[in-house]
């Protein structure tokens, strides 16, 4: 499997929950919402009981999500960052502070067992995203990056493209820059492996546990270069949004066979939007709630 179109699988979603709408902070400790979900995923506020993550549910600081081996799961953060869940995971949403009109915040996060993307959004761009397992820290700092959490807490981290990765334990920092290579941490205390290109068996597997299908077809593009961006999806798709939008949030295109939010078929666009997460573009059929099928859409 190539890196091109491994990316193409890679940063699937971000496109359709492009459009839904996020609560304000004005709500309290309310973080972003569940933009997607499949069967068995479940999610723990503090001091509350356990309830079924629906489209559309609400997220707070120090929720536990729970998938099992059907589930998947994927957040929207109100700065624009997305935050997917593949089967058998166990995260907690440490830390989220964000402040609206300069950009900047923190979002830490950490994991027991699982496998994760995070897209990077407004904070990642100052801020790395941090995301903690029981061997390493992986900071994702204007990117995307996928990672896996064996439940021995083996850690492997790949960096797909953006600014840089960062994977740190007690033994050493290594740092990483060029898209498509990946960082692992055997045990606790053990310093992070020297970066290496992926291989085509983790790719796969990533996109298998995350996506819940196989990869899409090769698409023929050059290599990326380091902070390069994903091809765009095979049919001339284009990026969201229409004439004198821009473009700020870390993602690429195709969504995952997951329920998604109310919204008009088609990319989700239109003349003059502006968007702040690293997102791309069209995104393939899938099931949704009640409404019209597709990536919400909409002018800004």
């Amino acid at each position: 499997m190539s890196l091109s179109h491994f990316l193409l699988a890679a940063v699937s979603g971000t496109a359709l929950v492009a459009g839904l709408a996020l609560p304000t902070l004005a709500q309290g400790p309310q973080i972003g919402v569940t933009a997607a979900v499949n069967p068995a995923a479940e999610g723990q506020p503090p001091s509350a009981p356990p309830r079924e993550l629906r489209v559309g549910v609400n997220v707070v600081v120090n929720e536990r999500i729970v998938t099992t081996a059907n589930g998947n799961a994927q957040m929207l953060f109100l700065d624009e960052s997305a935050f997917s869940i593949g089967p058998n995971s166990d995260v907690v949403l440490d830390e989220f502070v964000y402040d609206a009109k300069a950009g900047t915040g923190k979002i830490a996060l950490s994991a027991t067992k699982g496998v994760f993307r995070v897209v990077g959004g407004k904070i990642s761009k100052n801020t790395p995203v941090e995301l903690k397992t029981p061997t390493a820290t992986i900071g994702i700092r204007g990117g995307i990056a996928v990672i896996s959490v064996a439940p021995d807490g083996t850690t492997q981290a790949t960096f797909l493209f953006g600014t840089q990765m960062t994977v740190t334990t007690p033994g050493g920092t290594q740092t990483v820059q060029r898209p498509g290579f990946t960082v692992g941490v055997p045990k606790r205390g053990a310093p992070p492996s020297a970066p290496v290109p992926a291989t085509t068996g983790q790719l796969t597997s990533t996109v298998v546990a995350l996506e819940g299908k196989p990869a899409p077809p090769a698409v023929a593009v050059a290599a990326l270069p380091p902070g390069g961006r994903p091809p765009e999806p095979p049919g001339g798709a284009g990026p969201v949004g229409g004439g004198g939008g821009s473009r700020d949030s870390d993602a690429g295109s195709a969504a995952p066979p997951m329920a998604g939010p109310p919204g008009d078929a088609g990319p989700a666009g239109g003349g003059g939007g502006s968007r702040d997460s690293d997102a791309g573009s069209a995104a393939p059929p899938m099931a949704g709630p009640p409404g019209d099928a597709g990536p919400a859409g909409g002018g800004g």
